[in-house]
């Protein structure tokens, strides 16, 4: 089950033309493909109206970006709007 939740994240990674990023050698290797998926290495998967979006760890321009990376900037996000809101 593991390895089909990593193979539908994968397809995110691949098909998303603006969401071009490496989640492969994050999770394994070009031999074992998503072998440490949710295992050794923790997966956030983000879902919007309930559609993947996104997935946490993974490689973006050679930078590795990790679940605390988005959790700051999500978190930041949160409380910009809801200081505009008390403006």
């Amino acid at each position: 089950m593991i390895y089909e939740v990593y193979l539908h994240a994968a397809r995110l990674a691949v098909v998303r033309g603006y969401k071009a990023y490496r989640i492969r050698k994050v999770f394994g290797s070009a031999r074992d493909s998503g072998k440490y998926f949710g295992r050794e290495v923790p997966a956030l998967l983000v879902y919007e109206n309930d559609e993947l979006i996104d997935v946490y760890p993974h490689e973006e321009r050679g930078k590795l970006i990790t679940i605390e990376e988005f959790l700051v900037r999500k978190l930041k996000e949160i409380e910009e709007k809801r200081g505009g809101e008390d403006a």
